[in-house]
């Protein structure tokens, strides 16, 4: 099954995108992993025209990395979606889905939509823990 729905662009934006709403409820590239992305772009188009958004289900996505299969993604700072890096990703991100398949970077790959807002613990915050495990 998937959901897609169309949305009014709020700027230019190329096909297989990662988007946001933005304050108007119109949809804009998502140009960060903690950007709230609310589905894809199955095509691209100008400012003001109507397009469709894949917000659940298989389809194709833009990647600005490489990726292997498995890899769960996130919007990068050009719209494309990127690796999670489980090593260093702290706060409050959007993991856009899963790619299901392995490629260099600028591919348009299969991957799973389903965008969950992640939470994960900062560096302060796991310091802080430390601290008071350590004075118990």
């Amino acid at each position: 099954m998937e959901l897609v729905k169309s949305f009014t662009f709020g700027e230019e934006i190329g096909e297989k995108i990662a988007v946001k709403f933005s304050a108007e409820g119109i949809v804009v590239k998502a140009t960060a992993a903690s950007d709230e992305v609310c589905g894809v772009t199955l095509f691209g188009g100008q400012q003001g025209a109507v397009g469709d958004v894949l917000m659940f289900g298989l389809g194709s996505v833009a990647t600005s990395d490489a990726v292997d299969a498995g890899d769960f993604l996130v919007a990068s700072s050009d719209g494309k979606l990127e690796k999670l890096d489980t090593e260093t990703a702290e706060g409050t991100l959007t993991v856009v889905g899963r790619v299901l398949e392995t490629a260099s970077a600028g591919a348009h790959l299969a991957a799973f939509i389903n965008p969950q807002v992640l939470v994960l613990p900062t560096a302060a915050a796991e310091s802080s823990e430390e601290e008071e495990s350590e004075q118990e």
